[in-house]
């Protein structure tokens, strides 16, 4: 924990830094002694952090993960402090970005907004999925790294995190090779099975850009029907536990069933009905709070205090813990933050203190156009930076798919060519790019062969302004 005597008169400012700070007025109570100033190591004081993740992005986690969850609860009172608001279970949807509504059975980016809406986090699973690192032949290669966060965090950005990026990366296939990687778009935590075995944030070797979860896909789970398998008997202070899916089968499977008693035991030991000592968030909500605790700096002058955070941290609400306080002592409660109190010992949680999410990679690219798949004209010229094409029926026999962007002095160049995949074998969305391993091709027109089969077309452009 971080602590501050109050009493001291101090400030820690680095020029080259810029910080937010936030204030909070302390009472003056004449004879009180000098208080003392923490921040807590997780949110509310609680000992460990519970989270669950669902990959890939199926329907699933909206019609059956998210509901089932939501009828557990965790209490946001510290451990052995009376009181406190009941909350239900959230999750996090792990997206990958290129297959976002690519039918029925893929989360659609209102559905995505509507988890979000319900506390579910949404975490970057990459763009194409791509990677497998133990296969010489399907091993990624520096520039194809680049390309799936590059893309991965401008769509997110775009499309799911109104003008921000993503903070929580989840590594595709466990990919290990994302990690050095991460830091350049702005990701600042990553999990996979099998990643760091000190998954504590109080751990001297404790890495947030190679968590570790549990695997419980039913195709392991079942073969032994524990519904406790690998699950912690006695957390550690710092403990940050994820669970982790690809799918939760509907009821009455006994994959349900066996997910209703895992939460169960969860929500009835350490919940609010149990020793109260677990938070339940998303796993981006655990990790950047985890670093804005170990960023946070306290300053206080003349009983203002000041909670400092420093911009390359994630905007987190942080917890302080206080103590020392006189009986009469009474402690506001800000706006947006929560206070608890037992004797002489307070804990109160702050808004978010900064800005979530992270910028998105430049060059800042956005989509300009959404709709039929038809030629296009431009009064000025744009910085075409990619083209999405959708196929959702069988193409014509012989059909070549051009994407022709005309360039003011007249030349022309056929986008089709650079794209990841080709149009003719995957149904779905196809992305053309040209970023980040191209530069952008300056047009004022797209000419675009069209078939009865493609159904939308996306155009996304370069525009500098953050």
């Amino acid at each position: 924990m971080k602590s501050f005597p109050i009493y001291m008169s101090a400030l820690w400012l680095c020029a080259a830094t810029q910080v937010t700070t936030w204030h909070y007025k302390l009472p003056v109570v004449a004879g009180q002694a000098s208080l003392k100033v923490e921040v807590c190591p997780l949110k509310y004081g609680k000992t460990w952090a519970y989270a669950f993740q669902q990959d890939d992005g199926p329907v699933t986690t909206l019609t059956v993960s998210q509901p089932l969850l939501a009828h557990y609860e965790w209490n946001d009172a510290p451990p052995g402090v009376p009181g406190g608001k009941n909350h239900a279970f959230v999750g996090t949807a792990a997206v990958i970005l290129g297959s976002v509504g690519r039918d029925e059975a893929s989360l659609n980016f209102a559905q995505i907004a509507t988890l979000h809406e319900k506390g579910w986090g949404i975490s970057n699973h990459s763009y194409w999925h791509s990677g497998l690192w133990w296969d010489p032949a399907g091993t990624n290669k520096p520039e194809d790294y680049r390309r799936e966060l590059f893309w991965s965090q401008t769509v997110y950005a775009e499309l799911i995190g109104a003008g921000r990026a993503a903070t929580d990366f989840v590594l595709p296939n466990g990919d290990p090779g994302y990690i050095p990687y991460l830091s350049a778009y702005g990701v600042r935590s990553s999990s996979r099975v099998g990643g760091a075995s000190a998954s504590n944030v109080l751990a001297a070797n404790y890495n947030s850009l190679d968590l570790n979860r549990t695997y419980l896909d039913e195709g392991v789970w079942v073969k032994s029907n524990n519904p406790l398998q690998d699950l912690l008997s006695t957390p550690r202070p710092g403990d940050f536990f994820i669970d982790f899916t690809h799918n939760i089968e509907a009821a009455p499977s006994a994959n349900y069933t066996r997910w209703k008693a895992r939460l169960h035991y969860i929500a009835q030991t350490w919940g609010s009905q149990g020793d109260n000592s677990m938070w339940v968030a998303p796993t981006n909500d655990v990790a950047t709070y985890a670093l804005a605790a170990r960023a946070a700096k306290l300053v206080v002058i003349d009983n203002d205090l000041r909670v400092e955070l420093p911009e390359t941290a994630p905007g987190s609400a942080l917890t302080l813990k206080i103590s020392g306080l006189a009986p009469e002592t009474v402690l506001p409660i800000p706006p947006g933050a929560t206070l608890y109190r037992q004797g002489d010992t307070a804990w109160l949680t702050t808004p978010v203190i900064g800005r979530e999410g992270v910028p998105t990679p430049t060059p800042h690219v956005h989509r300009i156009y959404l709709g039929e798949v038809k030629n296009l004209t431009w009064d000025k010229p744009v910085a075409i930076a990619g083209v999405r094409i959708r196929r959702d029926a069988a193409l014509p026999e012989g059909f070549v798919l051009k994407i022709e962007a005309l360039m003011p002095g007249g030349g022309i160049q056929n986008i089709a060519t650079v794209g990841k995949t080709q149009l003719d074998k995957v149904w779905g969305s196809v992305l053309y790019c040209l970023l980040p391993d191209h530069p952008a091709i300056l047009a004022r027109a797209l000419h675009v062969t069209s078939a009865k089969g493609l159904t939308q077309m996306e155009v996304w452009a370069v525009d500098d302004t953050p």
